[in-house]
């Protein structure tokens, strides 16, 4: 979470301060998480039309959202918070 210093658009790119910090962050962790959710109901609406109507012709993609979490960091001159988000690793084969 950022801003532009400066208003001419030339400005330099800085992070938010202090609380504005954690509280962009908290939006964005719950966007993640409610995105998460609704695509979870989508796919159980496909595997219940799957159910009732048999085989779609074509695949479909299996998606999901990397899990999120906001970190804090207190023993800082100031307090920083980071959004981790989930590695993912490609050497699976699953993607």
């Amino acid at each position: 979470m950022y801003e532009r210093k400066g208003n001419s658009g030339n400005g330099a790119i800085l992070r938010l301060k202090g609380n504005l910090e954690l509280d962009a962050l908290l939006v964005e962790c719950n966007c993640v998480k409610w995105a998460s959710i609704l695509l979870d109901l989508t796919y159980q609406f496909v595997a219940h039309k799957v159910k009732t109507r048999g085989q779609l012709p074509y695949p479909i993609l299996m998606l999901r959202f990397t899990r999120v979490m906001i970190a804090l960091i207190h023993n800082l001159p100031a307090p920083k918070a980071f959004l981790v988000e989930e590695w993912i690793s490609t050497d699976d084969g699953d993607y």
